[in-house]
């Protein structure tokens, strides 16, 4: 967005001690009850669709009817973690990884904090399947990472992660695949499917064998600790004078996250770095002029973003923007007063489509700028503007991308409301634009390709080998 400069807008913020915009509290889960009579389901059930229908670009047709279909089936009472699963599917039709509604796993952890256990393994997908990454607890004994998974109660795993990811909105199979197996344990738990039983694994040495799990339970250690929320990005210098800038969020404190990226690259401009990696395979996303700031210390070059960004206005929308606006601003400047086509958001009939052409644009100065060899190494797990990021550099020619396409393709929604239903607690949000990021007609179908694929097989998990990054270490001598 850009607003038109006159005299008002930097007096106003010299004088409030304001700033013009900022970013939304967090949302936060809140379970409200473990089920909800059939009335108050259909009432959340209803909020959701009247948001998506009024804020999304692209709701397409299956909305009212497949609302009708719930609510016809649901029972008299319904728990959150049924009601949270069908109201994925819901929006699973709609085909946009952004529109989504969050199985918040609040009720695993209360049982977990009962005694209750649920599945004690993480899996990773590898060239050879579904494969054991981590195993803790007693089940160690019975399992080994690199293992490949082939049926867990009797069901194949392939068949498990199909039924699961119904309820998972995404673009691509990829971001929907991914994000079933971060949580396949959690996912499985909410589906009534628990162990103890019993897991069907390949070996390494190739024989099948059946294996008892028991299962894990959280420790007391665990039952104090809050959930640990990571930097968004750690830095580190290699022996062979790379350095490795691991960026796995754009969200947070905007000051720490440059002055991190100061101090990396004032050491690296001293230590003599012949090369930067950028690790984005795990980033989801946030802000994406945190990735416009990270390319300018490594290129001078114009940066592409794409193409034009469709972006629809409506009441409940605009009120949002107005709630990310200081008061002071928000009194003072009217919307009515955006420039160009970005007014279209704010003014004229609710539905209005805004659209915003993208041209290449200079990097942002930078006298920290350390233009090297630059590698970015992307996956499924690179979504929203962790991808613009990706997408962006291969466009602008600033970096080599290695790894797997990324788990969003460069068509595809954002700019997300978020929302709570008022009776269920679960939380979601919803696009209200469209990014139209790359000119090939299968832009909306494939995610944005590495110039160098390096996919991970099962004796790499096994081993704890990463060969991206060790593909990465060559960056600037291919």
């Amino acid at each position: 967005m850009r607003l038109r400069l006159v005299p008002l807008v930097p007096a106003a913020i010299a004088l409030g001690g304001c700033y013009l915009y900022r970013d939304p509290a967090p949302l936060t889960p809140v379970l409200v009850a473990a089920a909800l009579p059939r009335a108050a389901a259909i009432e959340d059930l209803d909020s959701l669709v009247a948001i998506i229908g009024e804020v999304h670009p692209n709701p397409g047709p299956r909305l009212g009817p497949l609302r009708d279909s719930l609510a016809r089936v649901w029972p008299d009472t319904i728990g959150r973690a049924r009601m949270a699963r069908d109201l994925g599917r819901l929006l699973a039709t709609i085909g946009d990884g952004h529109t989504a509604v969050s199985l918040d796993g609040l009720e695993l952890r209360a049982a977990l904090e009962r005694g209750e256990r649920t599945w004690p393994f993480s899996v990773r997908r590898s060239a050879d399947g579904i494969v054991i990454a981590n195993v803790v607890g007693a089940d160690t004994a019975v399992l080994r990472p690199g293992d490949r998974l082939e049926a867990i109660a009797g069901r194949p795993i392939d068949d498990l992660v199909t039924e699961l990811g119904l309820a998972v909105p995404a673009e691509l199979p990829t971001w929907r695949d991914m994000l079933v197996l971060r949580s396949l344990g959690g996912r499985l738990w909410q589906e009534g499917v628990r162990p103890p039983a019993a897991v069907r694994v390949t070996g390494r040495d190739g024989r099948l064998r059946e294996v008892p799990i028991a299962g894990a339970t959280m420790n007391p250690r665990e039952r104090q600790a809050a959930p640990a929320v990571s930097e968004p990005l750690t830095v580190r210098r290699t022996a062979d004078s790379v350095l490795v800038l691991d960026f796995e969020r754009m969200w947070g404190d905007q000051t720490a996250f440059r002055a991190r990226l100061d101090s990396a690259f004032d050491a690296g401009a001293r230590d003599g770095v012949r090369a930067v990696v950028v690790d984005l395979r795990r980033n989801g996303g946030g802000d994406s002029r945190w990735g416009t700031t990270l390319l300018s210390y490594v290129t001078a070059a114009p940066l592409s973003q794409g193409v034009r960004k469709e972006w629809k206005g409506s009441r409940r929308y605009r009120a949002f923007i107005a709630s990310r606006v200081t008061p002071l601003i928000r009194t003072w400047l009217p919307f009515s007063w955006m420039d160009g086509p970005a007014s279209g958001i704010f003014s004229g009939p609710p539905g209005t489509v805004a659209v915003l052409e993208f041209t290449p644009t200079p990097s942002p100065a930078n006298p920290r700028r350390l233009e090297r060899p630059t590698c970015i190494l992307i996956g499924p797990g690179t979504f929203s503007s962790a991808m613009m990021l990706a997408n962006t550099a291969r466009r602008s020619g600033v970096a080599t991308l290695i790894g797997e396409p990324t788990g969003e393709p460069p068509n595809s929604g954002g700019e997300v409301l978020g929302f709570v239903l008022r009776r269920s607690g679960i939380v979601g949000q919803v696009s209200s634009a469209h990014f139209v990021l790359d000119e090939d007609p299968a832009g909306d179908r494939r995610g944005v390709l590495p110039h160098v694929e390096v996919v991970p097989t099962r004796e790499d998990i096994a081993a704890r080998r990463d060969p991206v990054m060790e593909r990465a270490m060559a960056c600037g001598r291919q």
